[in-house]
Protein backbone atom coordinates (compact mmCIF):
# COMPACT_ATOMS: atom_id res chain seq x y z
CA UNK A 1 0.00 0.00 0.00
CA UNK A 2 2.90 2.44 0.85
CA UNK A 3 4.24 1.33 -2.61
CA UNK A 4 1.55 2.46 -4.08
CA UNK A 5 1.25 5.94 -2.48
CA UNK A 6 4.27 6.89 -2.84
CA UNK A 7 4.26 5.88 -6.85
CA UNK A 8 1.01 8.27 -6.76
CA UNK A 9 2.95 11.08 -5.47
CA UNK A 10 5.98 10.93 -7.58
CA UNK A 11 3.25 10.77 -10.45
CA UNK A 12 1.35 14.01 -9.48
CA UNK A 13 4.49 15.90 -8.64
CA UNK A 14 6.43 15.04 -11.88
CA UNK A 15 3.30 16.27 -13.58
CA UNK A 16 3.02 19.18 -12.21
CA UNK A 17 6.61 19.57 -12.78
CA UNK A 18 6.12 18.90 -16.44
CA UNK A 19 3.19 20.97 -16.53
CA UNK A 20 4.59 24.24 -15.35
CA UNK A 21 7.85 24.18 -16.31
CA UNK A 22 6.42 24.73 -20.04
CA UNK A 23 5.05 27.99 -19.08
CA UNK A 24 7.76 30.64 -19.11
CA UNK A 25 5.77 33.44 -16.83
CA UNK A 26 4.67 30.56 -14.28
CA UNK A 27 8.21 29.44 -12.89
CA UNK A 28 8.61 28.14 -10.13
CA UNK A 29 12.41 28.05 -8.26
CA UNK A 30 14.43 28.07 -11.23
CA UNK A 31 14.44 28.22 -15.12
CA UNK A 32 15.71 25.32 -17.66
CA UNK A 33 14.31 22.25 -18.23
CA UNK A 34 16.22 20.69 -14.99
CA UNK A 35 15.31 23.45 -12.71
CA UNK A 36 13.24 21.60 -9.43
CA UNK A 37 9.67 22.84 -8.81
CA UNK A 38 10.50 23.00 -5.16
CA UNK A 39 13.27 24.67 -3.23
CA UNK A 40 16.15 23.16 -2.26
CA UNK A 41 19.44 23.71 -0.28
CA UNK A 42 19.10 27.35 0.94
CA UNK A 43 16.00 28.08 -0.77
CA UNK A 44 14.11 25.38 1.45
CA UNK A 45 14.98 27.08 4.64
CA UNK A 46 13.55 30.87 3.30
CA UNK A 47 14.32 33.83 1.95
CA UNK A 48 17.41 35.57 2.96
CA UNK A 49 17.01 39.37 2.69
CA UNK A 50 20.27 40.05 3.98
CA UNK A 51 22.12 38.16 1.01
CA UNK A 52 21.81 40.48 -1.86
CA UNK A 53 22.54 38.02 -4.63
CA UNK A 54 19.53 36.29 -2.97
CA UNK A 55 17.26 39.06 -3.17
CA UNK A 56 18.40 39.42 -6.77
CA UNK A 57 17.77 35.97 -7.63
CA UNK A 58 14.33 35.89 -5.89
CA UNK A 59 13.14 38.98 -7.63
CA UNK A 60 13.44 37.55 -10.80
CA UNK A 61 12.21 34.41 -9.79
CA UNK A 62 8.98 36.46 -8.27
CA UNK A 63 9.01 38.90 -10.84
CA UNK A 64 8.99 41.65 -8.23
CA UNK A 65 10.92 44.67 -7.03
CA UNK A 66 13.77 44.63 -3.60
CA UNK A 67 10.95 46.60 -1.87
CA UNK A 68 8.30 44.62 -2.60
CA UNK A 69 10.02 40.91 -1.81
CA UNK A 70 11.10 42.90 1.57
CA UNK A 71 7.56 43.95 2.27
CA UNK A 72 6.43 40.42 1.72
CA UNK A 73 9.37 38.98 3.72
CA UNK A 74 8.50 41.32 6.60
CA UNK A 75 4.25 40.19 6.67
CA UNK A 76 4.45 36.66 5.68
CA UNK A 77 7.66 35.11 6.77
CA UNK A 78 10.91 34.15 5.05
CA UNK A 79 8.95 30.85 3.26
CA UNK A 80 9.22 30.99 -0.09
CA UNK A 81 5.50 29.31 -0.55
CA UNK A 82 4.09 32.05 1.71
CA UNK A 83 5.98 35.32 -0.07
CA UNK A 84 4.55 33.80 -3.65
CA UNK A 85 0.99 33.65 -2.66
CA UNK A 86 1.09 37.35 -0.80
CA UNK A 87 2.79 39.03 -3.80
CA UNK A 88 0.25 37.27 -6.20
CA UNK A 89 -2.43 38.55 -3.64
CA UNK A 90 -1.12 42.23 -4.25
CA UNK A 91 -1.15 41.79 -7.96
Amino acid sequence: MTRIVLALAALLGWTAYVHLSGHKKRRLYGEGPDAFPFPTGDAASGIDVADIASVKEWCDTFDCTEEQLRAAVRNVGAAPSDVRRHLLRRR
